[in-house]
């Protein structure tokens, strides 16, 4: 069992979560086969970088974000029909997790579903004239590629602050 502050090496291959949701309560990280190596090509950023090892692929699941510090990198998420990465917060829970990091990833959008978001973050409830103190969202050197009839939004952040978003 993996313990606060481990790293979790993903071998190439297609892992299928079979429509589940998997939470991730503790701090870790998760480097797929191609953690180092960005997935857009370094000449033109439109294409697909060649060099890229075989994937470590995610498929047909939503990770839920239950605590601060995870760090994804170097996958390719395929999610379906579905969020693919989210933070819930009700006035019940209203937690605050932050230190979010998904770099070199590719990330599928193929969500038929009107108003779904690839990425759902909610941060931490506050009221005005209050500021949000969710923070340090990191989403850098990434493929976001959307087909076929995707629609929805990619990214939505709620109650968020120090969010990094570059180089997709």
């Amino acid at each position: 069992i993996a313990q606060p502050g481990d790293t979790i090496y993903v071998d190439a291959g297609t892992y299928d979560l079979g429509g589940l949701t998997y939470s991730f309560p503790k701090p870790i990280t998760f480097l797929g086969t191609n953690y180092l190596v960005s997935p857009n090509d370094l000449s033109n950023k439109l294409l697909l970088n060649a060099a890229r090892n075989a994937e470590s692929i995610f498929a047909n699941g939503k990770m839920q974000i239950a605590s601060s510090g995870i760090s994804i990198e170097g996958f390719t998420w395929d999610v379906g029909n579905r969020t693919g990465v989210e933070l819930v917060n009700t006035a019940v829970t209203n937690n605050d997790f932050g230190t979010f990091k998904f770099t070199k990833n590719i990330f599928k959008i193929t969500h038929t579903n009107t108003g779904l978001n690839s990425f759902s973050i909610t941060g931490k409830f506050i009221t005005s004239p209050a500021l949000p103190v969710t923070s340090g969202y990191t989403i850098a050197d990434n493929r976001f590629e959307k087909s076929g009839s995707a629609t929805g939004t990619t990214f939505n952040f709620n109650y968020v602050k120090d969010i990094l978003i570059d180089n997709n």
